[in-house]
């Protein structure tokens, strides 16, 4: 019975899966150093290159600086420039030319930051939030700590390369996930150009822009952030949707090519993407009317059975050449089920596996209400009472007292008798 359970689940989903042979396509050779492309929903990371190795952030480090301006400081606050957030700012970094003096919105400061990567802007939003560089540096460590980023350490607010300020490109995924979850933050990192102070500001994510190289572009792009230094080469968080697919992509010390000029960080990016796109699509693994499993049910009134089927829908990931024949469901009952039952009562869970590979694991409910039969019920409490400890237990001491009984009984009659002895001896010696 459990196997013709089993074939009818595959037979549903192999149904949901179309029938042309496809053969997933080898990931993309690129210049970057490391990388991961991750569908944020589920966490799974489609493509990985070294994800947790050690790499110089650059300018991606703004993202920290713009997520945690975002969750601390008012956006109409005006922000005056102080010269300490215009000193010391390396020649080959971003600078929106700010004067010590000059005042703009926090808001205008993060277009500045996020867009044209200022690092004058970063400083001055890092002082105005926390006080000083180096305090805001230390929000940047706490926040980074709160997110998972286990591979990083921050050591200023703009990225410019100090030996002491790393991460990797799974932590980059991470910070970027987190601040597109604010929805000024995803605002800001999908925009292309806009007007501060009747200045144009033009974003450096070539991705989402035409300005620069209209080969970069890509049309299901949407941010977020670049970065680059001698050090750390090209860096890019990036996060695109086609088909209702989403995902984050980060590579870090991409390389420019010497023959065409082309920026490796863009280049590989937009590789990436067209791969995962191109193999992997989501389907619907197990719909909540999928019939899964069904289990017996005790005391129940009508029938001693019961359909389970998922709470929902399971949608997954997965490559277009999965064999769907392949798949197996690990079903998991919570308990032995009695009566009564409700409609879409949760009783277990299905994981759907192909291999070890896991697809997801989702809750089974009741697919009908089960009433219980009064009669069963009692007929089975008083079975356990008869069958159960305290009944044997219960018959235990009558035994026991019975045997003490008996052995009492028969204590009294051997006295009984050795005293009817004694007296007819001495009745019959007195007699002589």
């Amino acid at each position: 019975m459990k196997s013709v359970k089993k074939c009818f689940v595959l037979i549903i989903v192999l149904a949901l899966f179309t029938t042309s042979v496809f053969a997933i396509e080898s990931a993309p050779q690129i210049s970057a150093s490391s990388a991961v492309l991750v569908e944020p929903s589920s966490g799974e990371i489609i493509y990985e290159k070294k994800p947790h190795e050690k790499a110089y952030p650059a300018s991606t480090t703004k993202m920290m600086t713009a997520l945690i301006a975002m969750e601390k400081g008012n956006l109409n606050d005006v922000v005056k420039i102080n010269e300490t957030a215009i000193d010391d700012l390396e020649s080959m970094g971003s600078g929106a030319n700010l004067h010590a003096g000059e005042s703009y919105t926090l808001h205008d400061l993060l277009y500045l930051l996020l867009l044209s990567s200022e690092n004058d802007a970063a400083n001055a939003i890092a002082e105005h939030i926390a006080g000083s560089q180096s305090a805001f540096v230390d929000l940047m460590n706490e926040r980074a700590e709160q997110i998972g980023m286990k591979d990083t350490h921050f050591a200023n607010p703009h990225g410019l390369h100090d030996e002491n300020h790393y991460t990797s490109a799974y932590d980059l995924y991470l910070l970027a996930k987190e601040g597109l979850k604010n929805k000024l933050f995803a605002e800001i990192t999908s925009t292309s150009r806009t007007l501060i102070n009747n200045k144009e500001v033009l974003t450096t994510n070539h991705l989402i822009s035409r300005f620069k190289d209209p080969s970069y572009y890509y049309s299901y792009a949407s941010g977020i952030k670049t970065g680059f230094t001698t050090p750390a080469g090209y860096c890019l968080a990036s996060t695109a949707e086609r088909n209702k697919v989403r995902y984050i992509c980060v590579v870090m010390g991409s390389k420019k090519d010497e023959t065409t000029g082309k920026i490796g960080s863009f280049v590989d990016s937009k590789a990436l993407y067209e791969w995962a796109f191109s193999n992997y699509e989501k389907k619907t693994l197990l719909s909540k009317s999928t019939p899964v499993k069904e289990i017996s049910v005790k005391y129940a009134k009508d029938k001693d059975y019961l359909v389970l089927t998922p709470e929902t829908d399971l949608v997954s990931l997965v490559p277009k050449d999965l064999d769907a024949s392949k798949l197996t469901f690990d079903c998991k009952i919570n308990s032995e089920v009695a009566a009564p039952v409700k409609k879409g009562e949760v009783l277990g869970s299905v994981t759907v596996l192909d291999g070890d590979k896991n697809f997801g694991t989702i809750k089974l409910v009741a697919m009908n209400d089960v009433n219980r039969s009064t009669f069963l019920y009692i007929l089975s409490r008083v079975k356990n009472f008869f069958t159960g400890i305290v009944f044997k237990i219960l018959g235990a001491a009558v035994i026991l007292l019975a045997a003490a009984l008996l052995i009492i009984r028969g204590f009294n009659l051997r006295r009984r008798r050795r005293y009817n002895h004694r007296t007819r001896y001495d009745g019959s010696h007195r007699r002589r």
